[in-house]
This record gives C-alpha cells, structure tokens and sequence, in this order.
C-alpha cells in the first residue's frame, strides 16, 4: 500500500466558502496527466450562497472535459438567477445547462463547414483535413473538433442557501453518497442517491432502445 500512495499524488485544490464541500484528487500515473476534473463552487445570487459540485470522467483526452469546466458554470448562473427563488424549475435549468452545452459543441464543429452537405460531399480528404488541421493558424478548428471526438461523463450536485434542498445529475457510472446522522455522537449513514447511467444498468439500457 506504501508503494502505490508514493506512486500517487494527492492535490486538494478546492474547498467551499462554508468549509463544507472539499475537493481531494488523486494522481494515478506519475508520467501522464489524469483526464478527471471535479469543480467546487460557490454560486452568489440574489438569495444567497448555493454550492454546486462536480465531477468530469474525461474519456480519450482532456479537450472535452476541459470545455465542460469552462462553460457549464457560467451556464448554471444564468439559468438559476431568474428562477433561485422558484425551487420547482431548478431541475431544468440543470437539465437545459447539460444540453446547451452539448449542442453548443456540435455546433461549434459545424461551423468549420458552413457549406450545404451536398457541397460538403463533394470535399475532397485533402481539403476536408486542410480546414479541420488548422494548427499552424491558432487550432481554433482542431479544437472544435477534438471536443467532438472526445468525451465525459458529469455527475453533479447543487445544493440551496439552506442546505435543505439538494439536486443530483448524473451522466454515465457517478455515484453520489450521502452521509448523515441525527447529531455529532450519532453514528454516520449512507445512503447511494443516484443510479448508473450507462449500458450496465438495465433499466438505463431499456430506456435508450425505448
């Protein structure tokens, strides 16, 4: 066990202005960057302090889950500001967040071809990979298309000024925990909030053919 732990780096980064939320990441391979990301954050609005955790299961590289630390933030602010106070629609705008950001993906990668499809099918390899490698020019286009190329699960949770409400995202195989006890001599429990949701969950599966 001594063996793996100097083999791993730990790196705290993050921590909550309420001291509740802390972030640990652990480092598995000392020659190659981890592809995970989590986010602790708090979010000021109007009627308080609300704290969103996150974690990114990068899959095939870091562009993805990069954008995703980048943009889903700045997302979740602007849905919640007109409806903090109205508890039924955060669910949504959780959801609309997810799929903006997603959409705003293949849009950007779209954009490299402004073309009709028809126009598009008529490319040739070589001018197709001329307008996508674009790394002597800044790689704005590579980019898009490494986004697309590959991907990330995202597990979230948000919790309210008052702790008392909590909201659970899952994409792909998180899971979310919580502990609780009745007071500080109680002993903790825990309770799996959140199902897989990937092709090894069977009622998952079941939807998708659905």
């Amino acid at each position: 066990r001594a063996q793996i732990l100097k083999r791993c780096t730990a790196c705290i980064t993050n921590i909550s202005s309420d001291g509740r939320s802390l972030g640990t990441s652990l480092q598995p391979h000392v020659s190659s960057v981890n592809e995970d990301r989590y986010l602790i954050m708090d979010l000021r609005l109007p009627n308080g302090v609300w704290n969103l955790n996150c974690v990114f299961d990068g899959h095939g590289g870091h562009e993805t889950v990069d954008h995703l630390i980048s943009e889903l933030p700045s997302l979740l602010m602007a849905g919640l500001l007109p409806t903090a106070t109205d508890l039924e629609g955060v669910s949504d705008v959780l959801t609309r967040a997810i799929f903006e950001v997603d959409e705003a993906i293949k849009r950007d990668f779209l954009e490299i071809f402004p073309e009709q499809v028809d126009e598009i099918a008529t490319m040739s390899d070589i001018a197709v990979k001329a307008r996508v490698n674009d790394q002597s020019s800044g790689g704005l286009n590579y980019q898009k298309a490494l986004r697309c190329l590959r991907g990330s699960t995202i597990l979230l949770t948000l919790a309210d000024p008052t702790r008392k409400h909590l909201w659970v995202l899952n994409l792909g195989d998180g899971l979310v925990v919580l502990g609780s006890r009745r007071d500080a001599s109680s002993q903790w429990n825990a309770s799996i909030l959140n199902d897989n949701r990937n092709g090894n969950n069977p009622a998952e599966a079941d939807r998708i053919k659905r």
